[in-house]
C-alpha cells in the first residue's frame, strides 16, 4: 500500500511538471472575474432632480445704476411745498475737515416763501466717476439745502464699506451694515481758499444692495419695496424708503447748539428714476416741507 501511494504521488508531481504549475494547484478554486460597469457620471444641469438655480442679489453697482441714475443728462424737477410757515433746518456734515458744525453751515435759516410753492431743478453736467457727477441746481435748491454760498454741487454715491468721515451719519449705526447706498449731495462751499475749501454733506436717500427686509436701528429706518407713492410725475410702486434722523437737543439753555433742532428725512427712491420724494418732519410729526417729482429726463 505504501508503495502503491508514493508510485501515485510521483505520477501526480510529474504530470503538474509538465503543466507547468505546482502540484495540487488544482485544488484551488479558480479566481473569479470580475466584470467592471462605467460609472454613470449625472451633471446638475442633466439631472431630473437638479434644483433650479437660486436668484443671485443685485451687485453693489448695478442697485446704484438702478437706484441713483448718474449719466450726464438726467434731470429732474420737483415741487416743493411749505404746508405752513417754517425755517429750514440745515445739518450737514463735513466731507473733508474734521469739524462738527459751526455757525455759518448750520442751524436755521428763513424761508423767503413763508407757506408757497416753488420749483427745484436738478440737472446733470457731467458723469465724473462712477459714483459721482456734477450738477446744475436752481437757486431754490441751493437755498433748501444749503445755508451758505456753494460754487459746485455733485451726487455722491456712498457705499457704507467705503472709509467714512468720523462726523458721517453713518457712524451712529453700531454695528453699521455692509450692504447699504446712500444718495448724497455734496457742496463746495465758495471759500478764499480756493485750493482748501470744505466740502458738505447731505445724505438724502438710503438703499439696501442686497434683499434686505428691513432696518430700524436708532432713528434710522431702511424698507424696500415698501410703498407706492403717486406724485405730479405718475404713480411709482415697489419704492425703497429710507428714514433719516437728523439736528440734536441743546444741552441746556446756557449750551445752545449750532446744530438744528431734531427732524427726520423721509425719501422714496424709485428704480431708474432715483428719488421720487422727500419730505422733513419735525420731532412733532409736523411736515415742515415736502419734495415731489413733477418730471424726470431722459
Amino acid at each position: 500500500m505504501i508503495r502503491v501511494a508514493a508510485i501515485t504521488g510521483l505520477i501526480c508531481s510529474c504530470l503538474a511538471a509538465i503543466a507547468g504549475r505546482p502540484a495540487f494547484a488544482a485544488q484551488s478554486a479558480p479566481a473569479p472575474s470580475v466584470t467592471r460597469t462605467p460609472t454613470l457620471v449625472r451633471t446638475l444641469s442633466s439631472s431630473s432632480s437638479a434644483r433650479a438655480p437660486t436668484r443671485s442679489a443685485p451687485s453693489a453697482t448695478k442697485t446704484r445704476q438702478l437706484s441713483f441714475p448718474l449719466a450726464a443728462g438726467h434731470e429732474w424737477i420737483y415741487q416743493l411745498t411749505f404746508p405752513a410757515p417754517a425755517p429750514i433746518r440745515h445739518d450737514p456734515y463735513f466731507v473733508n475737515v474734521g469739524m462738527l458744525a459751526t455757525s455759518i453751515t448750520h442751524g436755521t435759516t428763513r424761508n423767503p416763501h413763508e407757506a408757497d410753492t416753488s420749483t427745484i431743478s436738478i440737472k446733470i453736467l457731467e458723469s465724473a466717476s462712477a459714483d459721482t457727477a456734477k450738477l446744475e441746481i436752481n437757486e431754490e435748491g441751493m437755498r433748501l439745502w444749503f445755508a451758505v454760498k456753494i460754487k459746485e454741487a455733485r451726487y455722491v454715491v456712498t457705499k457704507s464699506t467705503d472709509t467714512l468721515p468720523a462726523n458721517h451719519p453713518w457712524k451712529e449705526l453700531r454695528p453699521l451694515p455692509s450692504n447699504l447706498l446712500a444718495l448724497e449731495l455734496h457742496g463746495v462751499m465758495d471759500m478764499k481758499d480756493e485750493a482748501n475749501p470744505w466740502v458738505l454733506g447731505q445724505v438724502l436717500a438710503v438703499v439696501p444692495t442686497d434683499g434686505m427686509s428691513k432696518l430700524d436701528v436708532g432713528g434710522w429706518l431702511v424698507e424696500p419695496e415698501a410703498a407706492s407713492v403717486t406724485v405730479p410725475a405718475g404713480s411709482f410702486r415697489n419704492l425703497v424708503h429710507s428714514r433719516i434722523p437728523r439736528g440734536e437737543k441743546p444741552v441746556s439753555a446756557f449750551a445752545p447748539s449750532s446744530h438744528p433742532a431734531p427732524h427726520l428725512i423721509d425719501s422714496w427712491v424709485a428704480p431708474g428714476v432715483g428719488l421720487v420724494k422727500s419730505t422733513v418732519t419735525d420731532e412733532d410729526g409736523r411736515v415742515l416741507y415736502r419734495l415731489e417729482l413733477t418730471d424726470h429726463k431722459p
